[in-house]
């Protein structure tokens, strides 16, 4: 849970057998929140993390607006055959988009962002 929000699962398997899933946004907090999906390709080179754009999981919907209180699921789909040989690693970006601050605001306004994990299992034989 950060700044009101609750992501379930944080941890997502995608196999031949069940190619989706789906994770559950809640906004715990007392005003409506917008959020961007992203899913990336995730690896690691000389330690590093390194994310490259992947159309291979397709998340619906890219974009939500979850009222307070409320909660949102989003879809998540392998759109490729999973691969026998290796595992494969990819990240969701959520990124709350900013909100318009009242006529008069003079303070700071923060907006979050969340890297989620989801990953495709290889096969087993």
């Amino acid at each position: 849970m950060a700044a009101g929000w609750e992501i379930d699962p944080v941890r997502i398997d995608l196999s031949p057998e069940q190619q989706t899933a789906a994770i559950t946004l809640k906004n715990g907090s007392d005003q409506p929140t917008s959020i961007q999906i992203q899913a990336v390709a995730w690896s690691q080179t000389e330690g590093k993390d390194v994310y490259i754009p992947t159309k291979e999981l397709l998340v619906s919907p890219p974009i939500v607006t979850i009222a307070p209180k409320a909660e949102q699921i989003i879809r998540v789909a392998l759109r490729r055959q999973a691969d026998a040989t290796n595992e494969l690693t990819y990240r969701i970006n959520l990124q709350e988009l900013p909100v318009k601050p009242a006529p008069g605001f003079t303070g700071v306004q923060v907006s979050l962002r969340i890297i989620d994990s989801a990953r495709i299992i290889r096969e087993l034989y």
